[in-house]
């Protein structure tokens, strides 16, 4: 392979392996999901099952 190819292929494999690297941190360190949507009360055919 030649220098250029050793170049791209290193360019390509690092953005990679960095935007993977930041969509896993973005991931871990997303705050919790709040207990409700928009304070809407959400009342579904299953849960009347439930009562």
């Amino acid at each position: 392979m030649t220098a250029a190819g050793w170049i791209m292929m290193c360019c390509v494999v690092g953005s990679f392996t960095g935007l993977l690297c930041w969509c896993v941190w973005k991931v871990v360190t997303a705050p919790a999901p709040p207990e409700t949507f928009a304070h809407i009360e959400l009342d579904t055919p299953d849960m009347q099952l439930k009562e």
